[in-house]
């Protein structure tokens, strides 16, 4: 009888733990990167990495607009797409039409963007995080005037 008793305990403490492990998954949603999860109106606007690309010709960046499009460089090749941010900071972007495949040392942030699952706020930096919710790039405000 002791041994029912004690089986049924270990059963009910596994289902508990099995139980907070799943409500603490489903409630993360992006959660668990580098900062506060941004929202689609923390986007809107361009952003550069802040960084010197000595045979890059152009400043690589990211312009996201409030009608779901954003275009980009990698201080060579222009690309564009769709793009929204879920309530968890969850990222959805793709990239339409053709880009140009010209070699350069810039940042590949349309890349960085289309492959990106999360978007993170870290005081004044965006971050674009990966599945796993490794950094991809981290990314400032543009400076007025520098990108068009």
């Amino acid at each position: 009888m002791t041994s029912g008793i004690i089986r049924r305990s270990v059963i009910a403490i596994g289902i508990g733990l099995v139980a907070t492990a799943l409500t603490a998954c489903a409630s993360s949603g992006a959660a668990g990167g580098p900062g506060t999860p941004a929202t689609e109106s923390d986007l809107v606007g361009s952003w550069v990495t802040g960084e010197t690309y000595a045979t890059a010709p152009n400043e690589p960046y990211l312009t996201f607009a409030d009608d779901g499009s954003w275009k980009g460089s990698d201080g060579c090749n222009g690309g564009a797409g769709s793009w929204s941010v879920g309530s968890d900071g969850a990222v959805t972007a793709t990239a339409s039409g053709f880009s140009t495949l010209i070699g350069c040392e810039g940042a590949p942030l349309p890349k960085y963007l289309t492959s990106s699952r999360a978007a993170y706020l870290d005081g004044d930096s965006l971050v674009l995080a990966d599945e796993a919710g490794e950094t991809l790039v981290t990314l400032v405000p543009a400076p007025e005037g520098t990108i068009e």
